[in-house]
């Protein structure tokens, strides 16, 4: 048998949770152990490893719902979202949509939203590093190229907004916050950007206006097209020296 035929037959097994699968044959029976008992090493293995990645990913989820609310939500979510990368930092990109639909948790209509703040947060986490903006080649850029400068937002980050107070509602359960902060759910949206800098993960609470252009920013719109959309607000335009200053923006191309 093929080495690739003996996985993809291992996976279905171990996806199927089947103690009848064919694959069963390609098991030792042991002495004390039957081919089904083996097999179930491997399936509770992989998936308590999942979970933890989960755990891992998503504190402030597990720490609002409880460990044995959570545990019952992470095993349904590995069950019909097996992992399809190499890398374990990369398990979960799906869990917040999952707890959206998680009939469970539709008590907590908030609690979607904060999954993807902690999703947000690990990706900027974990995002590949990167050369700080070339000041000297942007200014070098001839005035007949200007128009069609395209900012770069840092790698990893993430615009994100929502009708609940996510952001207020995360720093309240981190492990150090001692506060007895009590939270309204109508306080109002939050526009926020994740990102990095050096090593040390950001949550900025954006104004309406900052929210604009970086989305802009975000769907690769040419300078001089932002400048013509925003045409009669100078006060948008006047962001940029400070997103360029705040770390926001962190590279350019030209189209």
């Amino acid at each position: 048998m093929q080495l690739r035929t003996l996985q993809n037959e291992f996976l279905q097994a171990f996806l199927e949770q089947n103690t009848a699968s064919a694959f069963l044959k390609n098991i030792q029976k042991g002495q004390e152990l039957s081919e089904q008992e083996r097999l179930a090493i491997y399936q509770e293995s992989i998936t308590e490893c999942l979970a933890n990645a989960l755990r891992e990913t998503y504190p402030v989820c597990e720490k609002l719902v409880g460990d044995d609310f959570f545990s019952g939500m992470a095993y349904q979510y590995i069950e019909k979202n097996p992992s399809t990368s190499p890398n374990l930092f990369d398990y979960g990109d799906r869990f917040a949509d999952f707890v959206f639909d998680f009939k469970p948790a539709q008590s907590l209509p908030y609690l979607s939203d904060v999954c993807r703040l902690e999703w947000a947060w690990h990706r900027a986490y974990y995002a590949t590093n990167q050369r700080p903006m070339d000041f000297n080649l942007l200014a070098n850029i001839s005035t007949e190229h200007q128009a069609d400068i395209i900012f770069k937002l840092p790698v990893g980050s993430t615009l994100l907004t929502s009708n609940f107070p996510i952001h207020r509602i995360w720093k309240t359960n981190q492990d150090m916050n001692q506060s007895e902060s009590f939270i309204h759910l109508d306080e109002g949206a939050e526009r926020l950007l994740i990102w990095r800098k050096n090593l040390d993960v950001n949550i900025e609470d954006l104004t309406e206006d900052e929210w604009q252009l970086l989305t802009e920013i975000a769907h690769h719109m040419k300078l001089g097209d932002v400048c013509e959309k925003n045409a009669l607000a100078s006060d948008i335009i006047a962001l940029l020296p400070k997103f360029i200053e705040y770390g926001w923006i962190i590279g350019f191309e030209v189209g």
